[in-house]
């Protein structure tokens, strides 16, 4: 009787099995360092886009045309045909349109919150928290003169 020990080959498995295993570990490598390459240079790749400038004749036209639609709100007011709550409504439209116009911050879609957070509109921020009591309150309580003076000065004195 013969007897034989045969020694088994190392790998039992065709060898492109572990061509393929190391492509795809170096392919989750590579994605990995490209991934935490990104996070860490986030602001190169998220630059914000820069508002167009306004020449200072087209800035005076802008200024205008919503002080006077400011002034004929506040004529409908004093005529009665529109109430506080929609004055108010859109005293905060008319200066979230002009702040976004001149400075190119998109201040229509900004909370209060962020628009007290946010760098150069502390002075629309105050406008719209005296806009947002009689905006929102079930029985306004602000005068309606005062917060249209204070959209009239968010509008002329904005740089």
């Amino acid at each position: 009787m013969k007897i034989s020990v045969e020694v088994e080959k190392a790998y039992g498995f065709p060898s492109f099995y572990i061509i393929i295993g190391i492509i795809l570990f170096a392919a989750a490598v590579a994605l990995l360092i490209y991934i935490i390459y990104r996070i860490r240079h986030r602001d190169k790749y998220e630059t914000e886009k820069k508002p167009k400038e306004i020449k200072l004749s087209e800035k005076e036209k802008l200024r205008r045309k919503y002080l006077d639609e400011l002034y004929s709100l506040d004529v409908k007011f004093s005529q009665g045909s529109i109430d506080e709550r929609t004055l108010n409504e859109q005293l905060s439209k008319i200066c979230r349109d002009f702040v976004h116009k001149i400075s190119g911050q998109d201040t229509n879609k900004m909370t209060l919150s962020e628009l007290r957070h946010a760098s150069g509109l502390i002075g629309l921020s105050r406008a719209i928290a005296l806009f947002y009591q009689p905006e929102f309150a079930p029985k306004a309580r602000a005068s309606a003169k005062y917060n249209i003076n204070a959209a009239r000065e968010v509008i002329s004195k904005w740089i």
